[in-house]
């Protein structure tokens, strides 16, 4: 009976959605965790280059403090190029250690974020799995009726086109292609 098998087909693909469902779930978390680690990725090597560029500002502060001391004075020229680099070493560990604090918070930032994602991934999917539950429970209990519908509306079909009940009423695909040959 092509109707039944469609019922159940029915009934069967709306389960099988609980499958599909759960397959996508863990698809959005390895996306999500895919997402996460290109994020992280990008965060370090934007950190490397600010870091970078930080250490070029301050060599050229440093070597423009140095060119202005060579045209002063030769016994302040030693006394000030000892005291430049001392300030440069000094600025240098002090303006990099702010900016890996700076980057470190900004980890953090985004590593929080990151676990607020998997977390409602997390906390949706009971949810989202008890409702397509209820669904195909409810469409199991339906479905009994469904296929009783059904086989009275094929009995009452054939009974009024003149085919007694249980008899062959359709022909098999075969032979209806034989027919049309």
């Amino acid at each position: 009976m092509p109707g039944v098998r469609h019922i159940h087909k029915k009934g069967y693909l709306t389960c099988s959605t609980a499958l599909v469902f759960l397959q996508a779930q863990q698809r959005l978390r390895e996306i999500a965790r895919d997402c996460q680690t290109a994020q992280l990725k990008k965060l370090k090597e934007i950190g490397e280059k600010e870091k970078k560029e930080l250490q070029k500002i301050l060599d050229r502060k440093r070597h423009n403090s140095i060119t202005e001391a060579k045209s002063r004075e030769k016994s302040k020229k030693d006394v000030e190029l000892t005291e430049i680099n001392r300030r440069h070493i000094t600025e240098s560990v002090n303006s990099i250690r702010r900016l890996e604090e700076a980057q470190k918070r900004r980890q953090e930032k985004l590593l929080a974020g990151h676990q607020a994602i998997l977390q409602l991934i997390e906390e949706e999917e009971p949810r989202l799995a008890a409702q397509l539950e209820h669904e195909c429970e409810l469409e199991s209990l339906s479905l009994p009726q469904e296929i009783r519908r059904y086989l009275q509306e094929e009995l009452d079909g054939s009974i009024s086109n003149g085919h007694p009940p249980g008899s062959n009423a359709c022909s098999s695909p075969g032979e209806e292609e034989l027919t049309v040959l």
